[in-house]
């Protein structure tokens, strides 16, 4: 899944982290007509102290929220020192057909109503994230597959 980056109109800024490891896995539910899904995982480590909230994980036109390991959510902004590594994760839910029976939609709870900002961004994901109220983006050139699991 690498993808060259296009970067001509977003505000891309790579000073304030490196992404040292993303991956993603695919998952079906064990319960016939559950659902089935898609886990990612971002690991990251800052280059300077900063106050940053990185919020959205976008794949193309699909924006998703970010979760963090260290932190309840992480859309507002935290401190952050130098070296400091933080895990962040997201994940993509699509309904079974009994969740459909049910009325379940726990997919549509995560997900950012918005539209892509950066169209011109060509990348496999892109990071969104605030330093002093203004948006940047972080390009993810490649998300390296797991093995799917199944779960019970």
């Amino acid at each position: 899944m690498l993808l060259l980056c296009s970067l001509l109109s977003a505000q891309v800024d790579k000073s304030y982290f490196d992404v040292y490891y993303s991956t993603y896995q695919s998952w079906c539910g064990g319960a016939y007509g559950s659902g089935s899904g898609t886990n990612y995982t971002f690991c990251v480590r800052f280059k300077k102290d900063v106050e940053i909230c990185l919020d959205t994980v976008w794949f193309v036109d699909d924006p998703r929220y970010l979760t963090c390991n260290k932190y309840v959510g992480s859309v507002k902004e935290i401190k952050i020192h130098k070296g400091d590594s933080i895990k962040f994760t997201s994940s993509v839910y699509y309904p079974g057909e009994r969740d459909k029976i049910y009325g379940l939609d726990l997919g549509s709870e995560k997900k950012v109503i918005s539209k892509n900002p950066c169209p011109d961004v060509k990348c496999a994901a892109l990071i969104q994230f605030h330093v002093n109220g203004v948006k940047y983006y972080y390009p993810i050139n490649n998300i390296v597959g797991q093995p799917a699991s199944n779960a019970p």
